[in-house]
């Protein structure tokens, strides 16, 4: 791996030393987090807006007709329960989310494929 001029400390034990002209920054300045609606099985229907559950499977959990949550390609969802908890999944199309997730909808201009790989490459750090 090619080595920069000059390192300075993270501030984060784990992570250790990044580059000099690396800055950190936390995720609440790109993206503002919730948890999503609450959508029953009885709320399903066959088209509409998708919805996206809290499992590891980049799959739909059905559709909706409307929400007042709509989530945007880029934005991420990321399961909040169960087994599954920080499979990070990508919004590709308008859609939403059911209570059992963690909403992040991009604020900023942002490399969300970078903080997609990131998220699920420390999974372990990050949620557990």
């Amino acid at each position: 791996m090619e080595r920069y001029d000059s390192y300075k400390d993270s501030g984060v034990k784990w992570i250790g030393e990044i580059p000099n002209n690396w800055i950190t920054s936390k995720t609440k300045y790109f993206f503002t987090s919730g948890m999503g609606e609450t959508i029953l099985g009885e709320d399903l229907t066959d088209k509409g807006l998708p919805v996206w559950s809290s499992t590891e499977l980049d799959k739909y959990f059905g559709y909706v007709s409307e929400s007042k949550l709509k989530l945007n390609i880029g934005d991420l969802v990321i399961p909040g329960r169960g087994v599954s908890i920080g499979y990070v999944k990508r919004v590709f199309e308008l859609s939403t989310t059911t209570q059992t997730t963690i909403y992040l909808k991009k604020k900023k201009d942002i490399e969300h494929d970078f903080i997609y790989y990131l998220f699920n490459g420390f999974r372990k750090n990050f949620f557990f």
